[in-house]
Parts: C-alpha cells; sequence; structure tokens
C-alpha cells in the first residue's frame, strides 16, 4: 500500500480536529441547556415574592437574597460601587462592600423614592449606605448614598453627615417625618439625622434639668434585673439622641440593639439594660422602661398592634420571641424554640414569623397567631438581619 501523500493526511486530521471542535461546541451548548433546565425547574419551586433579605455577621459581605422557603437566588443583592482613591489609601478597600459587616436593613425614603438601608459595621468604614428602592434587570440595586459615616477622605471627623460617634451602627429606624435613627453598639448611643440631607438632628440638652425617672412596664413574662434607675441627663455628640454611654449608675459596653418607631417614641432594645427603651422622640427623654431579659431585635406589627421582641441568653427564659402589645406594653405571647439563643432578625408574611438565630444558624418559622414552631428554612452561619422584598 502506497503512503499517503502529505497535503491528503493534513487534510484527514484538519477534518478530525474540527470534527472535534463541533462535538465539543455541541456538547457545551447541551450541558449547558441542561444546567438552565434544572436552575429554571429549581427556580421554579421557589416561592415567588416577596423575597427574604439577608445579612450575614461575616461573609459573604453583601445582602443574600432568597425565597420564603429557601431557596438561594443571589449572594450579591447589593451593587458594588468602587470606593474613592482617598477611602481606598485610608482603608485598602477597592469598592464600597469589600470585607463589610452588614447588621441592619431598613426600607425607608431618599429624596422621595423608596430606598434601602443598610448598617455597615466594619471597623473605619462605619457608615450607613443607601441603596435603591427598586432592582435593576440583574436583579441588583445600586448605590444611592452615604448617608452618615464615620470617615471622610482618611480623616475621623465629627460634622455634618458625619459622626465621631458612629461606631458598629446597628439598628435603623424612621419616624414619621422621615427622619433616621441609628443605635451604635460601640458608643452606645441612639444617633438622629434628618430625611434626605443627613444633617444631625440632636434631642435638646439635658444637662441642665432634671428629667423624670422613667416607668417600669413588667409582666408575668418578665425576668431578670432592669437596671436603668435613672434618665438621660447630657448630649455629648453630634446627632444624640439618647445616650446610654453617660449612665453612672452601671456599666454599659455594646448593650443597645435594635430600635423602631411606634406611635411618638422610639423603642430602644439594650440587652444590657434587661430592657426595652421607650424615648419620646420631641425630647429624647424615656419615658418607659419595659421589663424584658436581654431584648435584641424588634419589629413593629401595626395591624396586630404589637412589637415582636427577639431575645438573647435564655438563661432563665422560656421564649425565643415575644410579641409586646403596643397600648399596654405588656408581653402578651411568648414563641419558644428550646435550643434558640440569639434571635437578631424578625420578618413577617401573613401568618408565619421568620426568626433569624445566630444561636442556631438557621431561619426558624412560627405561626404568628398559635405560637406553634413550623420548622427551620435552612442553615446560614452567623445570620444578622432579615427583611421583605418584592424584587
Amino acid at each position: 500500500m502506497e503512503p499517503m501523500p502529505i497535503h491528503d493526511r493534513d487534510k484527514k486530521e484538519w477534518l478530525s480536529t474540527s470534527q472535534w471542535m463541533y462535538l465539543l461546541l455541541f456538547s457545551t451548548i447541551l450541558c449547558s441547556g441542561v444546567l438552565v433546565y434544572n436552575f429554571s425547574n429549581q427556580l421554579a419551586d421557589c416561592s415567588p415574592a416577596p423575597f427574604l433579605y439577608v445579612t450575614l455577621h461575616d461573609e459573604p459581605h453583601n445582602v443574600i437574597k432568597m425565597s420564603r422557603n429557601g431557596c438561594i437566588i443571589s449572594t450579591s443583592t447589593l451593587e458594588r460601587e468602587k470606593n474613592s482613591y482617598l477611602r481606598y489609601i485610608e482603608t485598602g478597600a477597592k469598592h464600597i462592600l469589600s470585607k463589610a459587616r452588614l447588621r441592619t436593613m431598613a426600607a425607608g425614603k431618599y429624596k422621595g423614592l423608596d430606598a434601602l438601608y443598610v448598617a455597615n459595621a466594619k471597623a473605619g468604614r462605619d457608615e450607613i449606605l443607601v441603596y435603591s428602592g427598586r432592582c435593576d434587570r440583574f436583579g441588583k440595586r445600586r448605590l444611592l448614598a452615604r448617608a452618615v459615616t464615620k470617615l471622610v477622605d482618611g480623616d475621623f471627623v465629627d460634622t455634618e453627615h458625619t459622626s465621631i460617634a458612629m461606631e458598629h451602627p446597628y439598628g435603623l429606624t424612621f419616624d414619621a417625618e422621615g427622619n433616621l435613627y441609628v443605635s451604635t453598639q460601640h458608643t452606645d448611643l441612639v444617633l438622629r439625622y434628618r430625611a434626605d440631607t443627613f444633617a444631625p438632628l440632636s434631642a435638646p440638652d439635658l444637662s441642665t434639668e432634671n428629667p423624670p425617672k422613667p416607668e417600669l412596664i413588667s409582666s408575668e413574662f418578665s425576668l431578670g434585673s432592669t437596671s436603668l434607675v435613672t434618665n438621660v441627663a447630657k448630649q455629648v455628640h453630634n446627632g444624640s439622641f439618647v445616650d446610654f454611654s453617660n449612665l453612672n449608675d452601671h456599666r454599659v459596653y455594646e448593650g443597645v440593639r435594635g430600635i423602631a418607631y411606634v406611635d411618638g417614641h422610639i423603642w430602644i432594645a439594650h440587652e444590657n439594660i434587661n430592657g426595652i427603651v421607650v424615648a419620646d422622640i420631641s425630647t429624647g427623654i424615656i419615658r418607659y422602661v419595659i421589663a424584658v431579659e436581654k431584648p435584641i431585635s424588634l419589629l413593629l406589627d401595626n395591624d396586630r398592634g404589637v412589637v415582636f421582641v427577639g431575645v438573647k441568653g435564655r438563661r432563665s427564659q422560656s421564649a425565643t420571641v415575644y410579641a409586646v402589645d403596643v397600648s399596654t406594653m405588656k408581653i402578651t405571647k411568648a414563641y419558644n424554640h428550646n435550643n434558640a439563643k440569639h434571635a437578631t432578625g424578625i420578618v413577617l408574611h401573613e401568618d408565619t414569623l421568620f426568626v433569624a438565630d445566630q444561636g442556631l444558624s438557621s431561619i426558624i418559622l412560627f405561626d404568628v397567631n398559635t405560637g406553634e414552631y413550623k420548622g427551620k428554612l435552612r442553615h446560614l452561619p452567623y445570620v444578622e438581619d432579615l427583611m421583605l422584598s418584592d424584587c
């Protein structure tokens, strides 16, 4: 048999390579189609909007979007805006969410438009971030503003739009006029800022006053020793609304937690006081202290007229969450899971109460009417906060 001519052999090898390329391309398309089909089927099994927004104590340094039956839809809901050059030099963070420590979220307004507010407690970059109220076509929310920050071009200053007291922001809420309230763990304050401009809005200086002692509200569920026996008598920081760091009768550190606006008052969960502090928004004077051991998270339900309170510790408690009547300030219902230890976030959808618990590293569910435990949603390490979103 005569050897194949060189040009015919090269042609045959080229055709073989081409066939392999087409086969590889066909296989890739087929596999992609299978993956898309499977992903589509998985999404079809997920509950529709509203979705759960979830923050974790550490990674993924962004807001997780998931369905109410536990499907993870996105782990990067917030758009990653690039930092300015000066902030990059100071912090080493190429983008705003780099190594962020996201805590609570709150739906509010920014210049008349719906917005999502997020507390970033990353040391040295403590700030409140404002994102769009609507998602883009990729399901992301874009950054609108830095509402309040501790850092300006590498310097720590206490001027308009900044606050040296902004250390480890935790809770967020808004009053009826849209003013922003922020609880800060490391300085044990509640700060207040004007809507849209975010100019500091301090409560009146009470240093020369003799404000009345707050009234203690207890109930059959109240446990622990409530230690706040006097009122706040000094405002020291730009934007201070309530300052727990000045109380001389007990040592407080990182005690202030979740906050909520309720009918002309700010409710403040303070775990070291073992109570929910109720302060008048016009004066900052504490009117009441509702005795609850180690309160952490607060959620107002206007329809039922209650505030849900997530608690921590459970050394002597029999509940994970309490319902407190807003008119009587008495605990009316308890929701219990034996192994839950740290209820950091609460949302309510229809008749289901979703509770983020760091002790269980998961989201647990209760029937809001009966108090019956309905099960766990999924494992989420060091889950922080929950919020409902339509997109």
